[in-house]
């Protein structure tokens, strides 16, 4: 399959929403969604605990690396999470969608 699913996270919704619609602007992305998590982590040889906004957003192969140069440049952490998950299984119906919203 060329479908993939990106996963980030961000500190706000308003930097969720910005940062999705930015990519559907430039047909990087067919859709994005977002929900209120909590993250527990170490970083700079520290635990911590924010309240944060997952970030999913579904694109093609072919627009991955464009989507993932765009997403870093917006993201205001000093390191953003950046996952590309490949999808293995889909309806053609929606891979479909997928390929249309972002040619």
């Amino acid at each position: 399959m060329d479908m993939y699913i990106i996963l980030t996270t961000t500190s706000s919704k308003k930097e969720a929403k910005t940062i999705a619609k930015a990519l559907l602007k430039r047909n990087l992305i067919a859709c994005a969604q977002w929900s209120k998590i909590q993250s527990l982590y170490r970083f700079d040889g520290k635990i911590c605990c924010d309240k944060e906004y997952l970030l999913r957003l579904k694109t093609t192969k072919s627009a991955l690396e464009e989507t993932k140069a765009m997403l870093l440049s917006l993201h205001s952490y000093e390191v953003p999470q950046y996952l590309a998950i490949a999808v293995d299984e889909i309806s053609q119906e929606y891979l479909d969608f997928v390929y249309q919203a972002t040619t």
